[in-house]
């Protein structure tokens, strides 16, 4: 097994998830939660016969308290996953890119990526940490055609940028396609490969 440190890998996941954002996605809840319970809003007149409602701002000021207690729980968990869930971790450098477990790591040479393909659709995930796509990533290893799909979030563009780069270099025959359509899922049920692995996809 070869062994590569981490100062010579550069890494397509997400790399820096913290808390930061978490934090303050909760003062944002609690400072909007405050101003909706603490500021004395004019009460609304109704029309005649109908029920008075609260005051529009106290309504708009709930629905922010509520968005940013939710953002956070979602950040929460996707810094947990990132720093402690993951079972897997993508990086490359100019000669090998890395499928890197926690028991072990599969080196792949670069020369053998034979497709980068797109395999969402032309709008991109959005999410607490940005937009994201999810790629697949096609390759020859010990004589079978595998597969693996990774997520790349807007964060990490440049490392994917480069890394596409350096797979053309060594490859020049490398498919890389950066569009795709709403059928693929249906095609990639029935398209055989002797081995995939499902890599980002299913968490």
């Amino acid at each position: 097994m070869t062994e590569v440190t981490t100062d010579e890998k550069r890494f397509l996941n997400y790399q820096g998830a913290s808390f930061k954002r978490s934090l303050y996605y909760l003062i944002g809840a609690c400072v909007t939660y405050s101003a909706c319970v603490l500021i004395k809003f004019k009460p609304s007149i109704p029309p005649p016969g109908a029920v008075a409602g609260p005051p529009l701002p106290q309504i708009f000021l709930g629905m922010a308290s509520f968005s940013f207690a939710l953002f956070a729980i979602l950040d929460v968990f996707f810094v947990l996953y990132q720093n402690f869930l993951r079972t897997k971790q993508f990086a490359f450098d100019p000669e090998n890119f890395y499928i890197i477990r926690k028991d072990s790591t599969e080196l792949i040479p670069l020369k053998n990526i034979f497709q980068i393909a797109l395999a969402t659709s032309a709008v991109s995930k959005n999410s607490v940490r940005g937009y994201s796509d999810y790629y697949r990533i096609s390759y020859k290893n010990d004589g079978e055609e595998k597969d693996i799909l990774i997520t790349i979030y807007s964060r990490m563009e440049e490392n994917f940028n480069d890394f596409r780069k350096f797979v053309k270099e060594k490859n020049p025959s490398v498919e890389i396609k950066n569009w795709s359509t709403s059928l693929y899922w249906i095609f990639r049920m029935f398209k055989k490969r002797k081995s995939r692995d499902t890599g980002d996809l299913f968490k």
